[in-house]
């Protein structure tokens, strides 16, 4: 088949067609969300089809699959969507460059500390401009192009290759009691004396959890059995306001926010590889302005947390 040929006689209304079969798992709901006759989704797919000479689903009593070839092309539509709507996007900031949505995904640790320091000065020169963040894994997200980029710790999954990570700043983690705990106001302290916790900590299988673990073995230490183990920032949150425990969590949100969350660092060395946070987005995927002025924002706001950082 010849690629130039096929691609001129393929429409983005046959791509935006076949996406709803497959996301509503028939024609005939295909039909109604469409605002068509099953019969004529049905002879829009079939002419697909033989124009492109493979066949795209496969039909059961269950309902639609899409095949190999199917698959190819749903991918090839996301991408064509979404270069439209980021022009689109990016018309509407050439007539109004204070005003669009960002949609991102960052951490919980992030998003109590640095994020919002980042959105705060993007509001302040772009006041009209909305944001859409969920917290969690941003790479289903960004292949899906559900969101422009996600701040993160770095990936190294071999399955990353699509994606761009670009490093902000080093973000080693620190111990942190609450305000009124019995060590807070203690000037020096071995990580020995505090080994047997009680400990509310992240799973050591994660990446903070990793740190935590080589933190402990360069002074010697097995790392504890946490009383309380979660990635639940806001139930450590919780857990240090009622009682006796410690945290190990990021530097970026303890200096940032350490006093509004009523928390201390402790003076605990803790020695483990570099840990940075990275802007992360999809290659050669087309950037809307708002994720442009974000990232250099988020350059901006390193830098300051950098310059914080290294005088204390």
């Amino acid at each position: 088949m010849d690629p130039d040929r096929l691609a001129t006689r393929i429409k983005l209304s046959d791509l935006r067609l076949l996406r709803a079969i497959v996301d509503r798992g028939g024609l005939a709901r295909a039909a109604q969300h469409l605002n068509m006759t099953q019969p004529g989704v049905s002879k829009a797919l079939a002419a697909m089809e033989r124009t492109l000479g493979v066949r795209l689903l496969d039909r059961s009593r269950q309902g639609v699959t899409p095949t190999i070839y199917g698959e190819v092309m749903l991918d090839g539509g996301l991408a064509a969507f979404d270069e439209v709507r980021q022009s689109v996007v990016r018309l509407n900031h050439l007539t109004d460059p204070n005003a669009g949505i960002l949609r991102l995904a960052c951490s919980q640790p992030l998003a109590l500390g640095f994020v919002p320091n980042v959105i705060e000065r993007m509001r302040r020169s772009h006041p009209a401009v909305r944001f859409q963040v969920v917290e969690g894994d941003e790479r289903p997200l960004l292949r899906k192009r559900q969101i422009d980029l996600g701040v993160t710790r770095p990936r190294s999954d071999v399955g990353d290759s699509d994606l761009n990570q670009e490093v902000l700043f080093d973000d080693p983690v620190h111990v942190a009691v609450a305000m009124n705990h019995p060590f807070a106001h203690r000037r020096k302290i071995s990580l020995s004396e505090i080994r047997e916790g009680p400990w509310v900590l992240p799973y050591y299988e994660a990446y903070v959890g990793a740190l935590i673990t080589e933190a402990f073995r360069a002074e010697g230490l097995e790392p504890p059995v946490p009383h309380v183990s979660s990635h639940a920032v806001t139930l450590s949150l919780g857990l240090l306001a009622d009682g006796p425990y410690y945290t190990i969590t990021a530097r970026s949100m303890l200096r940032i926010s350490a006093q509004r969350l009523s928390l201390k660092i402790l003076p605990v060395q803790l020695r483990h590889r570099p840990s940075p946070v990275v802007v992360v987005t999809l290659k050669n995927r087309t950037l809307s302005p708002l994720a442009e002025l974000f990232i250099q924002h988020a350059r901006e706001a390193a830098k300051g947390l950098m310059a914080k950082s290294g005088s204390n």
